[in-house]
């Protein structure tokens, strides 16, 4: 018996070895790879060397089960630009997985321009929206740099759907370097309006999940620029949108939407886009709506600037809706008519815990900071020059752990308040923010340094003593001085820097000042070749009290007794005073006609 089963062993690995590499070369065979050769919309049902169009290509990829590769030939796609497709009707859905559509060494441009007569939607859904530039149907495929415009429907769709095909997902596309322009204007009687790139899932089985978006232009498109949007109970999760420009679409730039009972457009990243000049309702949004959830997105790191309504919309809709704890993170959001970043809930949604980090806000509309929800954690933000800097209709915390945000108009506010005495970097006076009972307890200081310039002590008539505040923001050491000058001057002088490691004061004496004199003076912190000058104050120093009086000996006046007999003073005779210079001539003329003599007699000892 355990012969027999040895011998069985050995049968069955024989087996396996001999047809392992039949197996392996079979699914070889199964690959396709295509080149595109023509620029013309022709299926003929053969794509080979003589005649291939895209068309053809996709057609044939469709057919085959194995991974597939379509690529473009130079010589009729140069990179000049010249090769363009111009579609005669939608081009077939991408239903085979693995499908690559790769455009290295080629520009490809795919118009549709022609399609705005086509009768109807091949796909019979009752609208325009798939008749895309390319519509995927399945996953693992990825489509590389081209370029497609004028299409009356979307302009990519990445689609799952259970009407259509139930439980075939459209997970793990990549789309690189693609640009999508001016789509989405569908012609009468199709009133809607489409958008740029689609990742949708519809129906309780469907799934577009972990797609990715990777530097595409998204630009002049009819209605959102880039949407990852899931209906009726899909999944739309883990995907990414980054590095993508998307400019001038006519409503939002990037959308997160999810709706409907089981819905989830969750832990989606859009990061590192330039997100530019898009309408209603705003330029970046996340959004859930009749029990969708879009909960645990990130947004971080995106330029997001000039938009006509809100620059990022985080917002739930309903009774069963959650957008709560997504990341918004170091984002710029400049530039918006209305407000920077909003985050809302509606008719019993929910819009909690969400965390709003790091970012820029600046110069928005309406306000920097909006929120009409509760339990949000809003910190480390700089909220610059804002028509409103923060509103706050519910209960939420705008700082963590010691730190808050930056406020550009915080000293307005509260000229008196300066560095915390505990905690460097920190206001020693609390924001309030508007419409609420809520604070920003620890307020930061510019990230630069700041000096503060104060009165004059121990000022005289010919010296000061010049006093100021500074503070050290990011920076490891500052170089604190003073300069000054007399007002009815035009040149400062200054005083030796001293170098500080640590916040704090600093003070200097000045002297050889004129008297009755008005100064002006102010202090300077200076640091990598920058310098940050304080508040210009003044003095005048002391005057000079009697200074004609003081050239004279004091004079001691007597006052006069009544009825006393004046007496006159009699100024007693001099006694002559000695006549020093004489005498000092006398004995130099003595010493002079001794030396003579002494001299005299010497010489004629020795003569003799």
């Amino acid at each position: 018996m355990k012969k027999s089963l040895i011998r069985v062993g050995i049968g069955v690995g024989v087996v396996i070895a001999i047809i392992a590499p039949v197996a392996a070369t079979t699914a070889t065979a199964e690959a396709f790879e295509a080149v595109v050769n023509t620029t013309d919309d022709i299926d003929d049902g053969v794509c080979d060397a003589v005649h291939c169009s895209l068309r053809e290509a996709i057609s044939a990829a469709n057919e085959r089960a194995g991974p597939d590769t379509i690529t473009f030939a130079p010589t009729v796609f140069p990179l000049s630009g010249t090769g363009v497709i111009k579609l005669t009707s939608p081009l077939p859905d991408i239903y085979d997985g693995g499908t690559t559509i790769d455009t290295t060494g080629a520009k490809v441009t795919i118009d549709g321009g022609n399609l705005a007569s086509f009768p109807g939607d091949i796909e019979d859904i009752g609208d325009i929206e798939h008749i895309s530039g390319l519509c995927i149907r399945s996953s693992g495929n990825t489509v590389m740099g081209i370029r497609i415009i004028g299409m009356p429907g979307n302009g990519i769709n990445i689609t799952s759907d259970e009407a259509f095909r139930p439980r075939w997902p459209a997970d793990n596309n990549t789309l690189i370097g693609i640009t999508v322009v001016n789509n989405g204007y569908g012609p009468p009687p199709f009133t809607s309006r489409e958008d740029g790139i689609v990742i949708e899932a519809r129906g309780a089985s469907s799934s577009a999940s972990g797609n990715r978006v990777i530097n595409c232009t998204v630009e002049d498109n009819a209605d959102d620029g880039i949407i990852v949007q899931v209906r009726n109970g899909g999944a739309g999760n883990d995907n990414v949108i980054t590095g993508c420009i998307v400019r001038n679409n006519a409503e939002n730039g990037v959308e997160i939407d999810a709706e409907g009972p089981g819905s989830s457009a969750s832990r989606n990243t859009v990061a590192n886009n330039t997100i530019e000049g898009h309408q209603y309702p705003g330029s970046l949004n996340v959004w859930s709506d009749d029990g969708g959830r879009a909960d645990e997105n990130i947004l971080r790191s995106n330029i997001v600037v000039a938009g006509l309504d809100r620059g990022i919309w985080i917002v739930a809709c309903n009774i069963g809706s959650s957008t709560t704890a997504n990341i918004i993170i170091n984002n710029t959001v400049e530039n918006h008519v209305k407000d920077g970043i909003s985050v809302e809930s509606h008719t019993g949604g929910i819009a909690d815990g969400n965390i709003v980090k790091g970012n820029a806000i600046q110069r928005s509309g309406g306000v920097g900071i909006h929120i009409a929800t509760d339990g949000n954690l809003i910190y480390h933000n700089d909220i610059i020059d804002n028509d409103t800097q923060a509103r706050d209709y519910g209960s939420n915390h705008w700082d963590h752990d010691g730190e808050g945000n930056y406020w550009s108009d915080y000293q307005e506010r509260y000229p008196a308040a300066w560095e915390h005495p505990e905690h460097k970097g920190i206001w020693d006076t609390s924001y309030w923010i508007p419409d609420g009972s809520n604070k920003d307890m620890y307020p930061l200081m510019p990230p630069t340094p700041m000096v503060r310039t104060k009165e004059v002590t121990d000022l005289t008539m010919d010296s000061a003593t010049l006093k100021c505040d500074f503070t050290l923001g990011d920076y490891d050491s500052v170089c604190v001085c003073f300069r000054y000058r007399e007002s009815a001057k035009v040149d400062w002088t200054g005083t030796a820097a001293a170098i500080y490691n640590a916040s704090g004061s600093h003070s200097d004496t000045i002297s050889r000042l004129q008297p009755s004199t008005d100064y002006k003076f102010k202090a300077q912190v200076r640091y990598d070749n920058a310098i940050v000058s304080g508040e210009q104050r003044e003095f005048t120093t002391f005057a000079i009290i009697g200074k004609e009086e003081t050239d004279r000996p004091p004079q001691v006046v007597l006052p006069e007794a009544e009825d006393e007999e004046v007496i006159p003073v009699v100024t007693p005779p001099s006694k002559p005073g000695v006549n020093w210079p004489l005498i000092a001539g006398i004995i130099g003329g003595v010493i002079v006609v001794g030396l003579g003599i002494f001299f005299w007699m010497r010489r004629r000892r020795i003569v003799t």
